[in-house]
């Protein structure tokens, strides 16, 4: 049933994104045909197949192409089928107005409300294109557009439009009306100016839009000019203004994605309400002299006071800055200081011209044995008693801090080996005395490496990888203390290097996803993708997957790595849904994500971040992962279970784990290792284990998929045995997103392999983080 659906929602996206291509053009050649009959007329004069035909043409192809926009998400569809709602009931308006009001010359009358009826609709429509693209947008940002719409609205009804006040007092209907025109539309556009500044957003869909109905207030205050004056003739040049509106606004919603369309939230848009709010004062100080209008008055009084909730909320947000600064360089757990500030003093140091600075770094032993027995609650316990407990001991002016993971470093200004080995052995003694973690006393040792400058280095990386080394040195041969000495045939030199790179990779989101799609063998649509990270060294180039995830997951950089994949993953799967194709993505998950309690609700706060149904995600975890420690293992698969994530498990028949344990674990999957799909269908050792897992996951109600499907034999096998999912070479590489995109849009037979990347011989390991 969901691939009916799917298909279905496939088909409809390929329908009007077919209907779009014609309307791209249809749009600005019916403005030109209509402009044209403009032009070429004797003179102006009303005719019924211009305003009730030709006219409209424009407007029903704008709303048509509001409903014809691909939308990035859920919200950006509602936000573009209401302004194609509002400009249907602005199309009925001037039929209505041209058709039945015509010489009567009500005025207000019903086709007004229709007109007024769509810029409600622009409105919501605009709040719901920022909401999409920015769903925790800011008070300020919409303060700003109400302070300055308000403001410019009060100048607009004291000195633009005087006449149109002065031709229609004492008629409080007419007032109303002839208003709310401008009125709607400067709130409109300043909005639209203030939200697009604010956002940093480099959409062309965006500033068109702001063009369309630009172009539209135009026309307004031309014609409310002209109107009050009793100049205006209908059918003449003026009547271009509207339609032309409506076509940048149908262009906006038919542009092809590109740019930049992700929110970026800026605090320097103080500039518009400022101008706002002293216009609104000028006005009430000129009010002394000259009596204002009371609707002026009114919008200059709201005006002031918006400004001034404007400013309150700026100096609360100078504060919260201030704030979030600090935080930005203090370990959130420790409170100590974070690995950019200590980067940072040590940079300081270097900086200072005196050329002595010493660094320390330390890793706490067994930490992550003791992490994975007690859990991580007691292992953040013990950081946060370790750094209580360390911090005292530090000499004068020293940097102290928590550099990731159970990692902590000390910044010596005019540091020698001699100095810095003292404040060692002060660590040494400080980490004598046991812990008591989570009820359990706990002996803590550290190994500490140290390097100085200018013997050892004589700028910030050096220094650090030769800290890092000599750490190494002191873990391996178990003396507790390190001095850096040159070696270069150690072999731990590349690995703490390595190990150094993938932590600055990290910091600097450096690293990159790549999909590899999954198909449904018996209908052969893409049934979803995995996501897969890569690492390409700027100095190596491509590391295999296996040797930097297995370090981050030696050093607890593990689940760090997992949330910058999580996070680009699931931003990768809303970039999926924005161009028309809501697919699974799967990531995987290494046993310290399945140890840690928290891990659910990170996940529970990215999805509704991203604003994604939890069936969208599919962890996948192997059998030994789980089996390290069975019992949280399966309390957090069951939270995420329960969130409505999918669980698959990954590399089946390669684990530990029995038939009895698979019976209890809550999965949705089971992904059968590429090793059994090795020869098959010819195979009949491997034929029979894959023949034997289909119908065991069937029997359970599990979905299976096939991981290495290498040609077209093993493909038709497989289909013809049941399988529901396969995933390979044959079907595909892993690519990165811009190719998986067109990738899904053509459907190519095998997109090229990255060189040096995805060898079938190595484990694809992925990460799932995010």
């Amino acid at each position: 049933m969901r691939r009916v659906v799917r298909g279905a929602r496939r088909a409809v996206v390929r329908r009007r994104a077919r209907m779009a291509k014609v309307l791209r053009w249809l749009l600005p050649l019916s403005w030109i045909g209509f402009a044209a009959t403009v032009l070429l007329r004797p003179e102006p004069t009303y005719d019924a197949r211009f305003d009730v035909g030709a006219y409209n043409v424009v407007f029903l192809l704008t709303a048509l192409a509001c409903w014809c926009h691909v939308p990035r998400t859920h919200l950006d569809g509602v936000a573009w089928r209401t302004l194609g709602a509002g400009m249907v009931l602005y199309t009925l308006g001037n039929v209505y107005g041209s058709a039945v009001v015509g010489a009567s010359d009500s005025y207000p009358s019903p086709a007004d409300a229709l007109w007024l009826s769509y810029y409600v609709c622009a409105y919501v429509a605009i709040v719901l294109l920022v909401r999409s693209r920015m769903p925790a947008y800011s008070r300020n940002a919409w303060l700003d557009g109400l302070v300055g719409g308000c403001g410019a609205a009060a100048l607009s009804a004291e000195f633009v439009f005087a006449q149109v006040m002065a031709d229609t007092e004492g008629r409080t209907a007419v007032v109303v009306t002839n208003l709310a025109y401008p009125v709607l539309q400067l709130l409109l556009i300043v909005l639209l100016v203030t939200t697009g500044h604010v956002l940093r957003t480099r959409s062309w869909s965006w500033w068109l839009l702001t063009a369309g109905i630009a172009v539209a207030l135009v026309g307004d205050m031309v014609f409310l000019y002209r109107e009050a004056a009793g100049t205006y003739v209908e059918g003449g040049l003026l009547d271009l203004t509207w339609p032309l509106g409506a076509v940048l606004m149908g262009w906006a919603a038919l542009v092809r994605p590109g740019g930049d369309e992700a929110a970026e939230a800026r605090t320097d848009a103080l500039a518009l309400p400022a101008i706002a709010t002293l216009a609104a004062l000028g006005m009430l100080v000129y009010r002394q002299a000259s009596e204002l209008n009371p609707v002026a008055l009114v919008l200059a009084l709201l005006t002031v006071g918006l400004g001034f909730l404007r400013f309150t909320l700026t100096l609360r947000q100078v504060r919260l800055l201030a704030e979030s600064r600090r935080e930005a360089r203090t370990d959130d757990l420790t409170g100590l200081a974070n690995r950019r500030l200590i980067l940072e003093q040590l940079a300081a140091g270097f900086a200072s011209g005196d050329g002595a600075v010493g660094l320390i770094v330390m890793d706490l032993d067994r930490f992550k044995e003791i992490n994975d027995s007690l859990g991580h609650s007691a292992g953040d316990e013990l950081l946060v008693a370790v750094g209580a407990r360390l911090e005292p001991v530090m000499p004068d002016g020293a940097g102290f801090g928590r550099t990731g993971g159970d990692e902590f470093a000390v910044v010596l200004r005019a540091g020698t080996p001699w100095r810095a080995l003292a404040v060692a052995r002060r660590i040494s003694e400080a980490l004598r005395d046991p812990f008591v973690v989570a009820g359990v006393s706990t002996v803590v040792e550290a190994s500490v490496g140290i390097a100085c400058s200018p013997q050892h280095g004589t700028d910030v990386e050096s220094i650090l990888s030769c800290a890092d080394i000599a750490m190494y040195r002191a873990k391996r041969s178990r003396t507790g203390v390190q001095v850096f000495e040159p070696d270069p045939a150690d072999p731990s030199r590349r690995r703490v290097r390595l190990l150094s790179d993938l932590r600055t990779a990290l910091d600097r989101e450096d690293l990159a996803l790549h999909f590899q799609p999954k198909v449904d063998l018996r209908s052969g649509s893409v049934a979803g993708v995995e996501a897969l990270l890569r690492w390409d060294h700027p100095r190596h180039g491509p590391i295999p997957p296996d040797e930097f995830i297995g370090l981050a997951e030696q050093t607890n950089l593990m689940p760090d790595l997992t949330r910058f994949v999580l996070r680009r993953a699931l931003l990768a799967a809303t970039g999926l849904d924005r161009a028309g194709f809501p697919l699974t993505m799967s990531v995987n998950l290494s046993s310290s994500d399945l140890m840690d309690a928290g891990f659910p609700a990170r996940v529970d706060r990215l999805l509704g971040e991203h604003d994604l149904p939890p069936e969208r995600l599919v962890v996948e975890v192997t059998e030994n992962s789980v089996m390290a420690d069975r019992t949280r293992a399966l309390g957090v698969l069951r939270e995420l279970r329960d969130l409505g994530v999918r669980v698959s498990v990954d590399d089946y028949g390669t684990g530990h784990a029995s038939l009895a344990y698979l019976r209890e674990l809550p999965v949705d999957e089971l992904k059968l290792d590429r090793s059994f799909l090795q020869g098959v269908p010819d195979d009949i050792h491997n034929a029979a284990i894959v023949r034997s897992t289909v119908e065991l996951a069937h029997a359970l109600d599990l979905s299976i998929v096939a991981e290495g499907v290498e040609d077209a034999a093993c493909q038709a096998w497989l289909r013809q045995l049941g399988c529901d999912v396969g995933q390979g070479f044959h079907i595909s590489h892993p690519m990165p997103f811009e190719d998986l995109l067109a990738w899904l849009r053509t459907e190519p037979a095998d997109p090229p392999a990255p060189a040096g990347l995805d060898d079938p011989a190595r484990p694809s390991l992925v990460s799932p983080p995010t």
